[in-house]
């Protein structure tokens, strides 16, 4: 009786056991892979960078950022962070400049960035097509809300093609009065590939004052070029 008792409990853990795993998530179905941190991990971008100023010609700049995983650390909410460094260089064929230093973390339900000393939720999990969520709920700011969309479609940057991506568009305006458009693209296993930034006010006198019918604003594309580890 004893045996046959011990044999039905261990075909009981053994079903538990088997349930449990089926039942918790991976990280992969979750999305976390959209957002990986690991301590030497580094992704260099090309950028181009238009400012735009009434009475002046556009200011045009062409550059390379770097971000880098240099550490963990942990934050005033007792969880652990890492410690982003980012570079700048005007080229590749020039030396590196550390620009700042930013936080970063990913917690069981957001990817949160500390960019100069702004808190953005730049992710939310579990990540799915249609998921929309307030980018600005830890700052100061209005609310601004994200939203997932192409999710796990291919998306080209420069020469390469990423085959599992997701958009998160924060914002697509255009009016008579301005033009604002922000979205990043990240890829499974290396984050963020590609991001756009075009906010751009027009001239309302219907003139053509120094740039165009621009009256000042940005226009910022950031792309990929190389994504790797240190250590």
């Amino acid at each position: 009786m004893c045996k046959k008792i011990l044999f039905i409990v261990g075909v009981l853990m053994i079903f538990w056991g088997c349930n449990s795993s089926e039942e918790t998530p991976s990280p992969t179905r979750l999305g976390y892979d959209f957002y990986p941190l690991e301590v030497g991990q580094y992704a260099i971008y090309d950028v181009f960078e238009v400012k735009y100023q009434i009475y002046t010609k556009p200011d045009t700049h062409t550059y390379q950022i770097k971000e880098l995983v240099y550490d963990t650390i942990t934050d005033l909410t007792h969880e652990p962070a890492f410690i982003l460094y980012r570079y700048s260089r005007a080229n590749s064929s020039s030396t590196w400049s550390l620009d700042s230093a930013w936080l970063t973390k990913r917690t069981s339900y957001i990817a949160l960035r500390k960019e100069n000393n702004v808190d953005y939720v730049r992710l939310s999990f579990p990540l799915k097509e249609g998921l929309k969520w307030n980018g600005n709920q830890y700052n100061t700011y209005g609310e601004e809300m994200y939203e997932a969309s192409d999710f796990d479609q291919p998306y080209q940057v420069l020469d390469s093609t990423y085959d599992k991506t997701v958009t998160i568009l924060q914002r697509d305006e255009v009016n008579a009065v301005l033009k604002d458009r922000r979205m990043d693209v990240y890829a499974r296993n290396m984050g963020l590939i590609y991001k756009e930034r075009i906010q751009l006010t027009y001239l309302q006198d219907g003139g053509t004052v120094g740039n165009g019918d621009i009256d000042h604003g940005t226009y910022y594309i950031q792309k990929i070029r190389e994504f790797g580890n240190e250590r």
